[in-house]
């Protein structure tokens, strides 16, 4: 979720949007075979935007394991807009993002392997009688639990590791680890100090440097653009109403509704007579809630080009370079 402002987005919309452009014949490209990207659900926090950002920093640097996004949204959130975001709305997680933003940030600091900070379930430990038991825990339910036991912690009602009632578990971060970042940390910094923990023996430089990152708003030529990234191997990110997927006729225009992807594909489509996208979800495999109108492939879509036309906000682009 996440990308322009409300007024922006409501503004353009009440405008009329822009004339039909695009459609007809287009050549068949499919970029999946080319990056071994993990379908990954982010559940019921937004972090949409990192998981697009992951998908195309791992596709750009040719690496087989997947980045985290956990990573990349944690890290994101100590700018300056998250930190206004959580002043407006009383919260220290913030759920919206700019890919834009997030891609470069991320491009500096190296990736994170999503095996050691995975981005769709955390695992918890519960301590007492008996062998301890493991439990995986949605991201918006682990760190709403971690943030309250960071209080108790900090509070001195657990004094060390041993008197946790349960722990978070990642790789390079055991109970100990877990306690030293409860106790150690301010609570608007815990889940950087369980990102750093966690992520501090994988993490490795981009093969590349950022040559440009450009965000368009939709308009005229956005399709011309996508074709001429997808027929070069390029991936994007479209930022667009969820609703599409869901409803190919009734497209839901809510600011709640917005929604981030990367686009890996397209195709012509000769019963509709116009072009499709493939669009890669970040709310795992299942396509049950999609419209049937789409061809759901384990959680990738081709998405009609009038359609998303309509549902479409933004676009970003990005083009890297051999360091």
């Amino acid at each position: 979720m996440g990308l322009i402002s409300g007024a922006l987005i409501l503004g353009f919309f009440a405008s009329g949007g822009y004339a039909a452009e695009g459609a007809g014949e287009c050549s068949f490209v499919d970029l999946r075979p080319k990056a071994a990207l993990q379908m990954r659900n982010q559940g019921d926090i937004s972090w949409c935007y990192a998981h697009t950002a992951a998908d195309l920093l791992q596709f750009a640097s040719g690496f087989s394991e997947p980045v985290s996004a956990a990573d990349i949204a944690v890290q994101y959130n100590k700018g300056l807009w998250p930190g206004f975001y959580r002043w407006v709305n009383g919260t220290l997680v913030p759920e919206t993002g700019f890919v834009g933003s997030a891609l470069r940030k991320a491009a500096e600091s190296g990736s994170c392997r999503e095996s050691d900070f995975p981005s769709d379930f955390w695992v918890r430990v519960d301590s007492g009688q008996g062998a301890p038991k493991l439990g995986k825990k949605t991201l918006n339910v682990a760190i709403s639990e971690i943030l309250d036991l960071q209080r108790l912690v900090r509070s001195g009602i657990f004094k060390a590791s041993a008197e946790l009632p349960f722990h978070y578990e990642f790789p390079g971060v055991g109970r100990e680890e877990f306690f030293s970042v409860l106790k150690n940390n301010p609570r608007q910094q815990v889940l950087e100090g369980l990102r750093e923990k966690a992520c501090v023996g994988s993490r490795r430089p981009y093969p590349f440097g950022i040559e440009s990152i450009t965000m368009h708003v939709r308009g005229p030529g956005m399709f011309r653009r996508f074709h001429e990234d997808l027929e070069s191997g390029r991936p994007l990110s479209l930022d667009y109403f969820y609703g599409v997927l869901e409803n190919s006729s009734r497209i839901k225009k809510r600011l709640a509704d917005l929604h981030t992807s990367i686009v890996l594909g397209q195709r012509f489509d000769p019963a509709s007579g116009e072009c499709q996208y493939l669009i890669k979800n970040s709310y795992g495999e299942s396509c049950g809630s999609y419209d049937p109108k789409w061809e759901c492939q384990g959680g990738y879509l081709w998405i009609g080009e009038g359609a998303l036309r309509e549902a479409s906000v933004s676009y970003v682009r990005l083009k890297t370079q051999e360091k």
